[in-house]
């Protein structure tokens, strides 16, 4: 079966193409968030306190002079109840966007002779992006979702709870473009871990941008899943992290080594995402029967990849127990809804 064939068997890869994959990952990634808000407000937990005026998981910063001054927006926390809702709502208004166009994409690709299809779908209709006889035609739908998607993000007017829009906005530029000497809060670190759960729908974004933009006669599929853009992608949120801990390692003079170690468990994920690149093209290889040009063969990148991620574990587990034993000290140092707060926070770290 052909790498690039995006629909291939019967399955959820085949139901729904991958552009409209990722746009539903985000969607449960918004739902997600909400649910998680609306948990904390069960448990009775301050959220705009634990998220907008709290320090980072680190007692030595307990009375740094950029951590204990409080962030701008401490004083004008939001009802949690009318905080989720409001995610909830937004999630349900991409959620429709996004099965309507998927709906008028199925509308478009299906809207020939079912004759000319079957004779000709496995040729023509590669990686699922295009009408059948006509790709520029169906590639247009997908297109048009997700400019209508970046159109309802970033929307300035006062529609569309901006509020919650342009608040996910500055995060994410803080995130993306801070540099060493900027303040890491404990809400941009459970942002950077949400976006590492997210990892792989980057890199399946650089594949669905690829199909759309650039392979729109459906002739070069493989391609896309081969771009060096995919790794590229992948490894973004773990930037992200590996920036926010050696900036912490800096501010603490270089003396505290749990951030150090942190550090090196994120960076530990760049050599698992090249291989595992390199595994997908020789597995892309062998499926179209033609040698693999690689330095190594299948076998000895399987091996490389169980020991890497063996080490990516050792480091995992090293931060766990810094972090459990930390997060004691740093929760008795809040002195408020100490026992409900070390629960929420290790099921967060462990669920984000």
């Amino acid at each position: 079966m052909d790498i690039g064939n995006i629909f291939e068997e019967w399955d959820f890869s085949g139901t729904v193409p991958l552009p409209y994959r990722v746009l539903l990952m985000g969607c449960i990634g918004i739902f997600a968030w909400a649910s998680n808000l609306q948990i904390l407000s069960y448990l009775r937990i301050d959220v705009s306190n634990l998220l907008f005026s709290s320090p980072p998981l680190s007692g030595i910063y307990t009375n740094h002079p950029r951590h204990s001054r409080g962030d701008k927006y401490a004083n004008r926390s939001t009802p949690l109840s009318a905080l989720y809702r409001a995610i909830y709502a937004l999630g349900t208004v991409f959620l429709v966007m996004v099965l309507i166009n998927m709906w008028m994409y199925k509308w478009v690709v299906s809207g020939l002779d079912p004759k000319d299809q079957r004779n000709s779908a496995t040729e023509d209709v590669r990686g699922g992006m295009g009408l059948t006889g006509n790709p520029r035609v169906g590639i247009m739908v997908p297109i048009l979702g997700y400019l209508t998607i970046l159109v309802m993000i970033f929307i300035p007017f006062n529609v569309l709870f901006k509020k919650e829009r342009f608040r996910f906005l500055r995060s994410m530029k803080k995130a993306l473009f801070s540099g060493f000497k900027s303040e890491v809060s404990f809400a941009d670190v459970i942002l950077a871990d949400i976006l590492t759960s997210f990892a792989r729908v980057f890199g399946d974004l650089a594949v669905a941008l690829c199909l759309m933009f650039l392979d729109r006669d459906g002739t070069n599929a493989d391609a896309c899943y081969g771009s060096i853009l995919v790794p590229i992608m992948t490894s973004i949120p773990y930037c992200i992290r590996l920036r926010q801990c050696l900036t912490e390692y800096i501010e603490s003079n270089y003396t505290t080594e749990r951030h150090l170690m942190n550090a090196l468990k994120y960076a530990s994920a760049f050599p698992v995402i090249i291989i595992s690149s390199m595994q997908k093209s020789s597995k892309a290889a062998s499926l179209k029967g033609l040698p693999y040009d690689g330095y190594f063969s299948d076998t000895s990148l399987f091996r490389l990849c169980l020991r890497i991620r063996s080490l990516e574990c050792a480091f995992s587990s090293e931060f766990r127990a810094a972090v459990t034993n930390n997060t004691k000290d740093w929760l008795y140092i809040q002195g408020r809804y100490a026992s409900s707060l070390k629960f929420e926070f290790e099921w967060l770290t462990i669920c984000g």
